[in-house]
């Protein structure tokens, strides 16, 4: 009987032994480039039929699952093998890291098949046994504020933040523990808890200024990107100068200095609750362009913007394509980058971004949730810019329908009725009825940009119904709320409406006044489009005071001007994606390359109504308020760690650093007239406006109502 046990002993040895073989076999497969998937599946169920010890069965079932998880759209078996290493490792000793594994693979195959309650029942399960082991608990703590936050369970994410900040104080881990009240501070800001959010914002920064450990810069960064991002979203572009000073500032120091590899990054060594970092150093410096070209598309300077957006897009080009970090930061650059081209009047760039943007979500289901209602906001705005009203008006009515955000939806209201003024008087009831809607003294958004442009949209619409009180009311109160607060675009746009209402009176001084700074500003913005409308107008007023000369050479300008914007949307029409505008319901269009070719819709048509004679001169879009996109899209969690290793230092340019508004001058002089117009609105009554005024377009920048996505980084 001895030696039968002998026997059996070596027999279960031999198995054990054979069965780590194939694991290993398989590990090496796995290790190829590019990876032999079919063998190492072929190992590993090889492995499983000698029916090994739990230890190494619990291992192999883990490998199996992981291997059907990425590599196959086998997700159910990926699930049992995992659910069933998380059962035989619970027998094993030292099978936590397998058991958290599983549990953490199988939690997020759930919340990919829309079974998230099921996600949380094993997460919080595994958070409750984890304490012991501090990389896998704040992980696993990480993950599951995932997915409360694509539940938009604002308590539930913010709870779990505080317990994690707690608990990694109480290991120790004051990296971790920043990260996590950072991430809290950020989520407050995106849901408008404001309060809250200003006192967490507040503790990170007693921390911040004592913390001397790791990646103190990158903490900093982090810390001074919420700011930014939190004052621009709020459309505060002048107070958010000093801080993005700072941010800059920051960078600069960071690129001079090596790139720390998270701890446990290296091979041997062991995983912490320290183990987690926010994003790479390149993806840190796409995120820093991002709110540099945001401040300047709200503060109307589209040139400066595009040259971040330049420098960004470089550095996407060198990561991944899936890369979920970068897939999301691209489509923000992507939607800025097309708001800057509509400013400009120049639809023909517009829409090829508009192609990129689309097949950039489409790498990313959670992209394309989240900016479909952008990319309709978008194609209104492009469709405007054609003069395409009626698909201008069902793309935003269609935009209307997939968000709730209160920024977003006061932004397309906002085009919505100005689209509505230019086809007047076919929309003259549902203009009224959005009108109406439209409460100016206290309207719904928090936005500072936002509240200036719909004081420029009602003092447009009264000036259209020649009440000149109500105008000159809520023109003063755009002027003084855009010039104070660095939106050029928005002044330029108030000074024309204003010089136009005052060449109907006859008031040629003031004409002059109002008009030759906006020509200013119009011209160092650039904006073709108000540079037509001024033009237009200092032509019609030299022609009233007899300077024949100089009417002659506004006439010349507005000629060239209005020629080379007819060429571009003549352009654009032709272009194959210019079909965009036709989808309204149903899928996203399918990118370029796919079966069906967007060239086949049909081609957009310029709608034509009885005031289109009075509106031939007055751009389309208009970006007024740009507003930038949500901050809290910049915030967001990796999927997976960015793994340690060697950091090539890319050269970054920290000359182009935000130093506000330009001191040419004649930018000193544009800002100085500003400021002295703005007091002669205040004080000169309104007279009888004529019927030639006309409606100015307007274009702001966009936000998304989905909040950030909450992962861990994750082992390299």
């Amino acid at each position: 009987m001895a030696g039968v046990e002998s026997s059996g002993s070596g027999g279960s040895q031999t198995t054990a032994g054979t069965a780590a073989g194939l694991i290993s076999v398989a590990d090496y497969f796995l290790s190829l480039a590019p990876q032999r998937v079919y063998e190492a599946v072929q190992c590993l169920m090889g492995a499983l039929a000698l029916t090994p010890p739990p230890r190494i069965e619990a291992r192999a079932r883990l490998q199996l699952g992981l291997i059907l998880y990425h590599h196959t759209n086998n997700l159910v078996e990926a699930r049992e093998h995992l659910d069933k290493a998380m059962l035989v490792s619970q027998a094993v000793a030292h099978g936590d890291d397998v058991r958290f594994e599983a549990a953490s693979v199988s939690a997020r195959i759930l919340t990919e098949q829309g079974s998230s309650q099921q996600a949380k029942t094993i997460l919080r399960s595994v958070v409750e046994s984890s304490p012991q082991y501090p990389y896998w608990h704040c992980r696993l703590m990480f993950q599951l504020i995932d997915v409360m936050a694509k539940e938009k369970d604002v308590t539930g994410v913010c709870a779990m933040l505080t317990k994690c900040a707690e608990y990694t104080q109480q290991v120790d881990a004051p990296y971790t523990r920043l990260l996590s009240m950072l991430y809290k501070g950020a989520y407050l800001l995106t849901h408008r808890n404001y309060a809250e959010a200003a006192r967490e914002l507040s503790a990170c920064r007693a921390l911040l200024d004592s913390y001397k450990g790791r990646s103190a810069l990158e903490l900093e960064a982090f810390y001074l990107v919420i700011q930014v991002a939190h004052l621009l979203v709020a459309g505060q572009v002048k107070t958010s100068k000093p801080h993005l000073k700072k941010l800059q500032q920051c960078v600069k120091s960071l690129s001079t200095e090596p790139e720390e590899p998270p701890v446990g990054g290296c091979p041997g060594s062991p995983l912490t609750a320290e183990s987690f970092h926010w994003l790479s150093r390149k993806q840190i410096y796409i995120a820093v362009y991002l709110v540099s070209m945001m401040h300047w598309v709200q503060a109307g300077y589209t040139e400066k913007a595009l040259s971040f957006a330049d420098k960004a897009m470089k550095l996407i080009d060198e990561l991944k394509d899936e890369d979920h970090i970068a897939l999301m930061l691209k489509a923000h650059l992507l939607e800025n980058t097309i708001l800057c081209f509509l400013m400009q009047g120049s639809p023909t760039k517009a829409t090829d971004n508009l192609q990129q943007v689309i097949e950039t979500c489409h790498k990313h289901p959670q992209l394309v949730y989240s900016h479909r209602a952008v990319l309709h906001t978008l194609l209104g705005l492009y469709a405007l810019s054609l003069d395409n009203y009626e698909k201008s008006v069902a793309q935003f009515t269609t935009a209307l329908q997939h968000t709730n955000d209160p920024d977003l939806r006061t932004f397309v209201i906002l085009n919505l009725a100005i689209t509505y003024m230019k086809m007047r008087p076919d929309k003259d009831q549902e203009l009224s009825d959005l009108m109406q809607s439209l409460q100016v003294d206290t309207p719904s958004t928090a936005c500072q940009s936002l509240k200036a442009a719909a004081f420029y949209v009602r003092g447009l619409y009264s000036s259209c119904q020649l009440k000149l009180h109500d105008a000159k009311r809520h023109l003063r109160e755009s002027l003084v709320m855009s010039n104070t607060g660095d939106l050029n675009k928005l002044t330029t746009c108030s000074l024309i409406l204003l010089g136009q209402i005052f060449l109907s009176l006859g008031n040629t001084k003031e004409t002059m006044d109002m008009v030759s700074p906006a020509m200013q500003l119009a011209s160092k913005i650039p904006d073709r489009m108000l540079q037509l409308w001024a033009s237009r107008l200092l032509g019609e007023l030299h022609h009233m005071i007899g300077n024949q000369q100089s009417e002659d050479s506004e006439r010349e300008n507005y000629a060239k001007i209005l020629g080379e914007l007819q060429a571009d949307r003549a352009e654009a029409a032709k272009s194959p994606h210019s079909g965009l505008v036709q989808w309204t319901v149903g899928d996203w269009p399918v990118p370029r390359g796919d079966e069906k070719s967007l060239s086949t819709a049909e081609p957009s048509t310029t709608s034509t109504h009885n005031n289109s004679q009075l509106l031939r001169d007055v751009p389309s879009v208009s970006g007024l308020a740009a507003k930038p996109s949500s901050s809290s899209h910049t915030l967001s969690w990796p999927d997976k760690a960015k793994g340690a290793g060697t950091f090539e230092q890319e050269p970054m340019d920290v000359t182009s650093s935000v130093q506000g508004r330009p001191t040419s001058a004649q930018g000193d002089a544009s800002k100085s007239n500003i400021s002295h117009q703005q007091k002669k609105v205040n004080e000169k009554p309104f007279g009888r406006v004529s019927s030639s005024t006309s409606n100015e377009g307007l274009a702001f920048g966009l936000t998304n109502e989905k909040p950030p996505s909450s992962r861990a980084n994750e082992r390299p």
